[in-house]
């Protein structure tokens, strides 16, 4: 037991009131003395008190005996008056044990008495089950018998009610205390009733009917209980049953025969009845003429004050409510009056109203013949006559009884007595107020509203044709609803090569079209038209229409019912049209012609570009059909191809391949140089601008851009060089990593976006991050209104993201503008391993280091050359090496106080974003662990999580870590090159990065083979991060050339002296230069 346990108890203990008059006391401070006392053997706690009365100098001993293992009061006493007086509520808690228990509370909070703590047998929870599980085998019960006993008192003006109850099996008992019985079921504990009976619930059950009783008294304990009024509905032995829960309480029990005690005279084993009483009236006429009606046989007795129970027939009675308002008036006069009496000259009023509503609720009442001879009894039909006068719509009602029409609201006037069907009329007369008519000046009118009025042509004439015969009047003959069938449309070539879809719905004006729209995207049912005719916006036919107008339509752009469309909603229009199965649509073949050529793309073929340097792989083919598809017709898509399928060598293909073209690429400033190197490497033949470097530079380029087929400059650039481009018209604007422009109300976005072309391409494999505003924005550069304005788009896709429906529509309009594979899915055509190089440009602060550094060395081995050579200064040659390649990387690790950020760290930030995104696991290497742990920073800045090992790790977290690496989420390794480079199995990871890559193949294979092995299930993409103009892109060219030489040099294979003087001395200046 605990703090916890203690104020679980206290918050069961008692009703609110009682619990804030004992904290009064307790805050009082009337507790004199509190004792405690454990009974381990029964596993009760006893808390014994003395409190000070507040009013007088008296003096109470309280009592409260908890069941440890249950958390449950078993036993409560107080001396008290309160007390006595309740001490038939089991466990009754009054005010002095209440403020006991919160000085129980007070000193366990102190420390000054220890709760008790039971050692948990593990046995005695089975014994528990199995007790449980045998309290529930009905095959080891006995069944034990409830009877209820209602006694009912009063008269008309008041009603009392008292249940009792007796329980047992072969002989009953009295249930003297209805609470304690309470009890004693719901917590499983035994009562004595008699000698030859004691209750016990665990070994005796009730009859379903029974337990249903047995749940509603427990109810009615809770109830009484809960308001504080424990003489209001139980007392003792007696359950109060008010008039008005008379009818309720016999409901629960109305499968049961009880007795019933009225006026001393008890009724045994009476039935309950829930359904109407089978009356009985006798119709004549006396000797003046008049009308009488009286009852043959006793009359039913009400038990409430509501008459909704009566006692008949030695039947308790829940007659409808429908019977008990029509009997009500009957029983006021019969049970004081023999007869009732209906003046002669009223007799076509009674036969009229009062033997209808007789006859529905007594099914054997006698006429006698006099009457009979009078009344005309025929079925009922109806009929109705729909008229339209200006805008009020109007229905004449009249009933038929075989020969005889009328008009219902009028009546009948002629000799005879229409016995007219009250139930059928009643019928129609409540649905034409459901339809939203009512009475005004003799007829119905219609005063529903629009969607009532809508409601009312489209299912309403349906509904009043089941009751009757409809006719119509010339004027509502004009009421029209639109639908598919109303819909014309069709779809035409211009001579300005754009499309031409044209459209009618009915006669409709085509100013009325743009509301129609706006009904239809507020996915209303209908539309009301000016000469109140409806549009109906439930019909899927027509819906599938119109959501194609929608779709191509922009408001503006609507004209006379005819839409001008760039042929790029050709394949949209195709597709929409075969999977809706839309066939109102007219010259479907001229869409269907172009979208074919754009499913078929990898069934395409077109020749290969002369000149390239590579051998495209089969997606990558497909790659470059889709460039040459979309470019043939004047359409933009985005290449979407998942990181590492060679986007850029697919779009090079592509540009190479369009002779006389001039190009604009546009990428972040750490790829552009990476573009120039697979240009010059794929396609030599073209030649390459690189619009980079600070403003004058840049200027004196431009100068020159029409002796180049591509240009290549950054998307900050664009901005700044504006006015260069403004005036410019490229055949083809490409920009890569599109996801730069995601935010269409970046500077960034706008400007490129103004930057003209005739055709336009997005590389980047996300094309969507966050949020479809980014693939609008996407899609608004390479087709701009192709997806619509934004607050359109929005609307319609962006504020829908999980209607599925939209979503569907959506991917129709998009699906054929991209392409997007994944590594998984062109598995077979992939080697195990990619490799590339990326060549990054560094920033100009570490440009200017690292140019001063150079020089100062360049100056000093020169000076060298001429006083001694330089085949015996390999050492000092090696360390101005291994400092170049330091500032290379990040200059901060050899320089103080340095600022000027790194090109290569930028990248490489970019690079893992990038792939985390796309869901990569990343292996970043480097010799360098200063150059690491500043990579770890500006992680742990970016909120990236990462793995870190160098030669300080120790050799029980090495293996934690790369089991956690290869089994968790986290993204990213930063790894030494020397401490991780063998050893280590991490084949979850399927990117390599070398951030300074080691200049020994064989060093840097075993490197990326710590990903690329045995039970990698990807294709393993490696890249090698160059910084432009640095020593590293000078070793690589060398490399080429003089591989051997040089991977001893990087090496550090010095120790013979000889290895520098394979390079000459002029090849080892130009490292520096």
């Amino acid at each position: 037991m605990n703090r916890n346990d203690l104020e679980f108890i206290l918050n069961r203990m008692a009703n609110y009131s009682n619990k804030l008059r004992g904290l009064n006391v307790y805050n009082s401070e009337l507790v004199n003395e509190l004792a405690t006392y454990f009974d381990e053997d029964r596993g009760e706690y006893s808390i014994k008190g003395l409190v000070d009365s507040e009013r007088n100098y008296s003096e109470y001993e309280t009592e409260i005996d908890i069941n440890v293992e249950k958390n449950s009061i078993v036993y409560t006493y107080c001396d008290c008056m309160d007390f006595q007086n309740n001490d038939m509520i089991y466990n009754y808690a009054c005010k002095h044990i209440i403020a006991s228990f919160y000085k129980l509370i007070e000193l366990e909070k102190r420390g000054e008495v220890e709760l008790p703590v039971i050692k948990k047998d593990p046995l005695k929870f089975g014994e528990y089950i199995l007790e449980a599980l045998d309290s529930l085998d009905i095959r080891s019960k006995d069944r034990i018998r409830l009877e209820v006993i209602i006694k009912n008192s009063g008269n008309n003006h008041r009603f009392y009610n008292e249940a009792e109850f007796k329980i047992g099996m072969n002989k009953l008992y009295v249930m003297k205390n209805i609470r304690e019985f309470s009890n004693a079921f719901r917590k499983g504990y035994s009562l004595n009733y008699g000698k030859d009976f004691e209750y016990n619930p665990l070994k005796q059950e009730f009859s379903k009917e029974d337990e249903e009783l047995v749940n509603y008294l427990i109810g009615q304990v809770e109830i009484n209980d809960s308001m504080n009024s424990y003489n209001g509905l139980i007392s003792g032995k007696t359950l109060k049953v008010s008039s008005g829960n008379l009818r309720g309480f016999l409901r629960n029990i109305k499968n049961k025969k009880i007795n019933f005690q009225k006026e001393g005279v008890i009724n045994a084993e009476i039935a309950i009845i829930e359904e109407d009483m089978d009356l009985s009236f006798n119709i004549g006429e006396d000797e003046e003429g008049n009308i009488v009606v009286n009852s043959k046989e006793e009359l039913p007795i009400p038990l409430t004050n509501a008459f909704d129970v009566f006692l008949f027939k030695s039947k308790l009675y829940l007659p409808s409510r429908e019977q008990i308002k029509k009997f009500i008036p009957i029983y006021n006069v019969l049970s004081k009056e023999d007869e009732i009496k209906f003046k002669k000259e009223n007799s076509k009023k009674v036969i009229e109203k009062v033997i209808p509503i007789v006859n529905s609720i007594a099914k054997n009442n006698i006429i006698e013949d006099n009457i009979q001879s009078k009344i005309l009894k025929e079925e009922f039909k109806a009929e109705f006559y729909l008229d339209r006068d200006k805008k009020l719509l109007t229905i004449n009602f009249k009933c038929i009884y075989g020969d005889m029409k009328f008009d219902a609201l009028k009546g009948y006037n002629g000799e005879l007595y229409v016995l007219r069907d009250d139930k059928r009329e009643a019928i129609v007369f409540n649905k034409l107020e459901e339809l939203g008519f009512v009475v005004i000046e003799g007829r119905f009118v219609f005063t529903g509203d629009d969607e009532k009025y809508y409601n009312f042509l489209t299912t309403g004439i349906g509904e009043l044709k089941e009751l009757g015969d409809i006719f119509y009047s010339d004027s509502f003959k004009h009421n029209v609803i639109y639908t598919s069938k109303s819909v014309r449309a069709e779809i035409l070539k211009n001579k300005q090569d754009y499309l031409e879809f044209s459209f009618n719905i009915g006669d409709i004006e085509s100013k009325e079209v743009k509301n129609i729209l706006e009904a239809f995207r507020e996915n209303k049912k209908f539309f009301k038209l000016k000469d109140d005719n409806f549009i109906d916006l439930a019909d899927e036919k027509l819906k599938d229409f119109l959501t194609v107008l929608d779709n191509l339509s922009e408001d503006n752009k609507l004209s006379n019912n005819k839409l001008k469309l760039n042929r790029n909603k050709a394949i949209y229009l195709n597709s929409v049209i075969e999977a809706r199965d839309i066939r109102l649509i007219g010259g479907t073949e001229i869409v269907k012609e172009i979208s074919d050529k754009i499913k078929n793309i990898a069934n395409l073929r077109f020749d290969l570009p002369e000149g390239l340097q590579a051998e495209l792989r089969g997606y990558q083919k497909t790659g470059y059909n889709f460039f040459k598809t979309l470019a043939y017709y004047g359409f933009g898509g985005i290449l979407a191809d998942e990181m590492g399928l060679g986007k850029t060598l697919q779009t090079i293909s592509f540009l190479l391949g369009e002779e006389e073209k001039k190009s604009l690429i546009v990428a972040p400033t750490s790829l552009i140089y990476n573009w120039q190197s697979e240009f010059e490497k794929f396609a030599p033949s073209m030649k390459i601008l690189v619009l980079h470097g600070n403003k004058d530079e840049r200027e004196k380029l431009m100068e020159e851009y029409e002796e180049y087929d591509v240009i290549i400059t950054t998307y900050n650039l664009i901005r700044n060089d504006f006015e260069f481009y403004k005036d410019k018209n490229f055949d083809y604007i490409i920009i890569d990593e599109a996801q730069n422009i995601k935010n269409p109300l970046s500077q960034n976005a706008n400007a490129i976006k103004e930057v003209k072309g005739n055709c336009k391409f997005a590389l980047t494999g996300t094309p969507i991050e966050n949020s479809l505003i980014e693939l609008w924005s996407i899609f608004d550069f390479i087709m701009p209104g192709y997806l619509f304005n934004q607050k359109k788009f929005s609307s319609r896709f962006a504020k829908n993201i999980n209607n599925e429906e939209s979503l569907k529509e959506l991917d129709r309009l998009i699906k054929p503008f991209i392409l997007r594979r994944y590594k998984r899915d062109v598995m077979l055509e992939l080697p195990d391993k990619i490799e590339k190089r990326l060549i990054v440009d560094m920033t100009n602060g570490q440009k200017k280091a690292y140019k001063a550094y150079a020089e100062d060395v360049k100056q000093r081995l020169e000076e060298m050359k001429r006083k001694e050579g330089l085949k015996s200064k390999q050492i000092e040659i090696f360390s101005y090496i291994t400092k170049l390649r330091q500032l290379s990387l990040d200059p901060s690790i050899v320089l103080e106080d340095y600022m000027g950020g790194s090109g290569k760290i930028d990248a490489l930030l970019e690079t893992l974003i990038h792939g985390i995104e796309e869901g990569h696991k990343i292996l970043v290497f480097s010799q360098f662990t200063t150059v690491l742990k500043n990579i770890g920073d500006l992680l742990d800045k970016s909120r990236i999580e990462y793995f870190y090992l160098d030669g300080s790790t120790k050799a029980k977290d090495r293996l934690q870590f790369v089991n956690d690496f290869n089994e968790g989420d986290t993204k990213v390794f930063l790894i030494s090159l020397k401490a991780g480079g063998t050893g280590l199995n991490l084949t979850s990871a399927d990117v390599v990065i070398h951030f300074d890559p080691w200049w020994n193949p064989a060093v840097e294979d075993q490197a990326t083979d710590r990903a690329h092995r045995f039970g990698q299930k990807n294709v393993v993409e490696v890249i090698k991060l160059i910084s432009k103009g640095s020593i590293e892109e000078k070793i690589l060219k060398l490399q080429d050339a003089k591989k051997e030489i040089i991977e001893k040099v990087m090496n550090g294979e010095f120790r013979n002296g000889n290895v520098l003087n394979e390079l000459s001395e002029n090849e080892i200046l130009e490292l520096f230069s």
